[in-house]
């Protein structure tokens, strides 16, 4: 939980930074994703989904790890949250 917390507060920090193009392609696949909040229907927007949008400074977050994307695409050791639902990540760690 401490390495966690450790790379969330990092994000914030290194989100601004010159961009690499494993970045970018990184945003690139959760902005098109379906469980992007920007991509949510607006009668699937659950009240949790709008707290974490408020709480990543009205970001674009994903809905099934509730971090922002562009955050979470900057961190090397991330990975795409679809295997916490069962289903097949879209990138990894390895996408460099």
């Amino acid at each position: 939980m401490i390495e966690k917390l450790k790379r969330i507060l990092m994000s914030r920090v290194i989100y601004n930074q010159k961009v690499p193009k494993w970045v970018r392609k990184r945003r690139e696949i959760c902005n098109g994703c379906k469980y992007n909040f920007g991509n949510k229907k607006l009668s699937e927007r659950t009240f949790k989904d709008y707290w974490w949008y408020f709480l990543n400074g009205f970001n674009n977050q994903c809905t099934i790890c509730n971090c922002g994307i562009i955050f979470k695409t900057k961190i090397k050791d991330e990975y795409c949250s679809l295997e916490n639902i069962g289903k097949e990540i879209k990138w990894d760690t390895h996408e460099k």
